[in-house]
């Protein structure tokens, strides 16, 4: 059995890209009620937790594998893209959100099998295994935002109805993962024995 459930440095990057996703988030509602600045804000923080989620996989590389690793580095260049594209004003906010949407489902496999092999390892409780797969596949429907992004799809009163499902996995990266990411940095440096006596106890 392993000593530790996870490393202090991936547990430090997991609790700030959860923290900073959270943060996102509220920004996003303070914006949606009305407070202008809080729009950027809401952009440069998924930015950030787009990159800070890129760091978390490429730690846990060794469980999650290369090709799922490979895209969710590639995911995270692309959630980082997606805000640039709005904060620069490249584009409007909805094709960006289709950018960011389809490079959270290229990070998706990655939180997938690192939790399902986290768990195999006996390294995590089996709750945030099951948990972290849940979350992972979830944010992989992401995917199908490649669609309007070719179609470069963005003006909201003329999108076809179907693309707005492509937020899906977009809603579950940013709701979703910072709790899984949380959860999972909590456990950094503690014996897996204590860890796990944890998640039974609870």
């Amino acid at each position: 059995m392993p000593h530790v459930a996870i490393d202090s440095t991936t547990g430090r990057l997991a609790i700030a890209a959860g923290v900073t996703g959270l943060a996102a988030d509220a920004a996003f509602f303070v914006f949606a009620a009305g407070v202008e600045p809080f729009g950027p804000i809401n952009d440069i923080g998924i930015a950030v937790s787009g990159a800070l989620a890129g760091a978390v996989a490429w730690r846990l590389r060794e469980h999650a594998g290369r090709p799922a690793t490979a895209l969710a580095i590639g995911g995270a260049a692309t959630v980082v893209a997606g805000s640039s594209l709005v904060v620069s004003g490249t584009t409007g906010w909805l094709l960006a959100g289709f950018v960011g949407a389809a490079g959270y489902g290229l990070l998706g496999p990655s939180v997938a099998l690192a939790s399902r092999g986290l768990g195999r390892e006996g390294r995590v409780p089996r709750r945030l295994s099951r948990f972290g797969e849940v979350v992972g596949w979830a944010m992989t429907l992401g995917l199908a935002a490649f669609a309007p992004v070719v179609m470069r799809v963005d003006d909201a009163a003329t999108a076809p109805g179907w693309t707005w499902l492509t937020f899906t996995g977009e809603a579950a990266a940013l709701v979703l993962y910072p709790i899984w990411a949380i959860w999972l940095g909590r456990l950094a440096g503690r014996p897996v024995a204590a860890a796990l006596g944890e998640a039974s106890g609870a």
